[in-house]
């Protein structure tokens, strides 16, 4: 059993995170910038850290309808399908962002240092809501 690689979609940056070989614990990994070359990046990603299941996040609506960045992300799962030939999974990511945030501001960072960590500490957040998930199924 491989790992599991989380992503945190965004037209700039993605963040990721990596779950131990057991499946228990999800820790940042880092943040890409998106761009031509992403497809490439995430696959060698995937090849260096034993990746066999991938988690996308889908930021839903708060109503829980489809919007467009939730459209990009759709589309951006079938590149990935295409191109890394791995299993990909929709997880649902509503306010792992905010919470984020939240989380790195609590340690009382300076800002020009928050951005960078945002989009890989929800990437970790969206991991390990799916790894609870189903450790408790």
């Amino acid at each position: 059993m491989g790992r599991i690689l989380a992503i945190d979609y965004g037209e700039n940056r993605i963040g990721l995170a990596l779950s131990d070989p057991d499946r228990i614990i999800g820790h940042p990994l880092t943040t890409l910038r998106n761009g031509p070359d992403i497809l490439d990046n995430l696959k060698n990603v995937c090849l260096n850290n034993s990746v066999d299941l991938i988690i996308l996040g889908l930021p839903l609506q708060l109503s829980g309808e489809i919007g467009e960045v939730a459209g990009k992300v759709i589309e951006f799962k079938t590149a990935m399908e295409m191109h890394l030939g791995l299993e990909i999974l929709l997880w649902d990511e509503r306010l792992t962002s905010k919470e984020s945030e939240r989380c790195i501001r609590e340690h009382n960072l300076k800002p020009s240092r928050i951005k960078p960590m945002v989009d890989k500490i929800a990437a970790c957040l969206l991991l390990q809501n799916y790894l609870d998930y189903i450790e408790t199924r």
